[in-house]
Parts: C-alpha cells; structure tokens; sequence
C-alpha cells in the first residue's frame, strides 16, 4: 500500500462505483485498462494520476467536487 492518501482515495472512488452500481471490470472497460488496476486503485496500491482520477469520476458520475470536500473533512 503506498500511503493514507491513495487508500483514502481508493475507497472513496469503490463506494462512489458501487453508488453509481458498476463494476470493476466495467469501469476498466471504459478506461480501456484492466480490472486490476482499477482493484490497485481503489486498494491504494497503486497510485492515480489526475488524468486517470478525472476520467474515473467521469465514468462513475462522480463530483471532484465531492472528492475534495471529503477530504476536507478526513
């Protein structure tokens, strides 16, 4: 696991997925990636980029604005 942050983060990104009711498989689909690095993602295992973050919250129907409130909050 790399660091609270990205585990913070990848837990915030699994509920917001399964809220919006999709799957890992289906989200790296529309990444044109893989179920495990979605799996590494939302572990914290593997760190995102801002790009690969915007598109996932995209894909989920996700608000950055929410994202960082939830931090502002932790």
């Amino acid at each position: 696991m790399k660091d609270d942050f990205s585990k913070r983060l990848g837990q915030w990104l699994s509920e917001k997925r399964r809220e919006a009711g999709m799957t890992q498989t289906q989200v790296a689909e529309q990444m044109n990636s893989v179920k495990q690095r979605i799996s590494s993602w939302e572990t914290g295992y593997r760190e995102m980029n801002a790009k690969d973050l915007v598109r996932y919250c995209e894909i989920i129907g996700a608000d950055m604005e929410e994202l960082v409130e939830f931090f502002r909050r932790s």
